[in-house]
This record gives C-alpha cells, structure tokens and sequence, in this order.
C-alpha cells in the first residue's frame, strides 16, 4: 500500500467539502411540493381527534392574571372556561 502524496491529498479535500457543500444547500434533497405539504397538513388535521391548551394572560397594569382552559374535540365542539 502506498502513502498518498500531499497532493493528493489537498485534491480530495475540495472535492469533499464541495459534495458535501451540495447535499446541505439541497441541491439534493427531498423536498416536499406544496401540494404534498397541503395533503400532510390534511391528514394530520383529520387524525387529530381533541385536544386541550391553557392559555394564561398576565396583565401587568391592572394587576390580574386570567387561565383560562381551552378544549376541543372534533365535529367542532369547543370548552373554555375561565379560572
């Protein structure tokens, strides 16, 4: 087996780093269509069947703080309720 040469070596090395510089600028990637994009967000949607959040906002000039609990559950039916 033989040793590489320093030039051999510095020749590998921009080759590297240029096939390397491609596959992060995505020039080969998967990227996704809008289309595809919209077709995932609709599914997504349809398989999410509820789902809860607590929303608090402070209000610093009048000293209060409102919680307010959110729920939703599909065909549309929504909760809130202020605590």
């Amino acid at each position: 087996m033989r040793n590489r040469s320093d030039g051999e070596k510095n020749s590998i090395l921009p080759i590297a780093i240029a096939g390397i510089s491609l596959l992060m600028a995505g020039c080969v990637s998967d990227e996704l269509t809008s289309e595809q994009i919209v077709e995932q967000m609709q599914e997504h949607k349809n398989d999410v069947q509820e789902y809860t959040y607590t929303m608090v906002w402070a209000d610093m000039m009048l000293n209060e703080t409102v919680v307010i609990d959110f729920a939703y559950k599909t065909p549309g039916m929504i909760r809130m309720e202020y605590k």
